[in-house]
């Protein structure tokens, strides 16, 4: 994913890890605008199957072809959360079900753009583009530019996280905030992390931006400045590695880069990232 762009290489060992984990609770004061009317929108990195978060159990034939996948209808014991007769929600979702019963939710279910690609990173792209090519601003900075700024207030946009991502890029002015802290997970984060019997094995997803040596060396001392020069730096490299251990010790690393981003060019493994399998299987210790 082109636009995530975790803590820079050269200040975090466990890239894209952070953002997710240690985020901690914070007190924002969100871009400034006329009346109480805001926009929040909020990215969901990695994979998302909505039809186990959304079930369509109204649906002929939806039992039979999801399987053990489908969950209960609603009423039933950990049945599905009614959403109007025909659709349910996961169970785990209970806040989520009470905005929409409020009507301060809505789901809008089987979306997608007019593309067709395998590439998560190009799917990335394309969605915060807003286009069916990518384009080097995103379709959220180009809206703010018909909001009129107002003399000597804040930006009308804020990106909150470690990261800008290409939904924000672009000619239109933003602020950016991310709590002390975020995006740098504890060194010890995975020494302290023990799996119960039933757990025969796990997987850690990493994300992130790769620099050539001396390109990171000339990198802003700024964190919002060295965010946006990653960001548009030329010779900048996307990667995501995946590494999966099982309680019997077996491992297994996948990783993909933006540059070689077909099927039949995954790189296999079982030592890619020696350091996270060691890591991994220790939680089984």
């Amino acid at each position: 994913m082109t636009a995530h762009l975790p803590a820079l290489g050269r200040r975090t060992l466990l890239l894209g890890l952070g953002a997710a984990i240690t985020l901690p609770r914070a007190r924002v004061a969100f871009a400034q605008a006329a009346g109480e009317a805001r926009l929040a929108v909020v990215l969901l990195r990695g994979g998302l199957d909505g039809l186990f978060v959304v079930q369509p159990y109204g649906e002929a034939g939806f039992g039979e072809l999801r399987g053990a996948l489908a969950l209960p209808e609603p009423g039933r014991e950990e049945g599905l959360l009614d959403l109007g007769g025909h659709f349910g929600l996961h169970p785990r979702m209970p806040q989520l079900h009470a905005m929409y019963a409020a009507h301060e939710a809505m789901v809008v279910h089987a979306v997608a753009g007019n593309w067709r690609t395998r590439s998560h990173f190009d799917a990335q792209d394309l969605l915060e583009s807003g286009a069916d090519q990518r384009l080097e601003s995103g379709w959220l900075n180009r809206a703010l530019s018909a909001v009129p700024a107002r003399p000597g207030a804040q930006p009308n946009g804020l990106a909150v996280g470690t990261d800008l991502p290409l939904l924000m890029r672009g000619p239109t002015q933003i602020g950016t905030y991310a709590p002390r802290g975020a995006g740098v997970p504890s060194p010890d984060l995975l020494a302290r992390i023990a799996w119960p019997d039933e757990v025969t094995g796990c997987a850690l997803a990493v994300e992130r931006v790769v620099l050539p040596p001396a390109a990171e060396r000339d990198l802003p001392e700024d964190p919002d400045a060295a965010r946006r020069a990653v960001a548009e730096h030329p010779d900048r490299s996307d990667v995501r590695l995946v590494v999966a251990v099982t309680r019997d010790g077996a491992a297994r690393c996948l990783l993909r880069q933006r540059a070689h981003d077909s099927d039949d060019k995954v790189a296999l493994g079982d030592d890619i990232a020696p350091g996270i399998v060691h890591a991994l299987r220790a939680t089984f210790d």
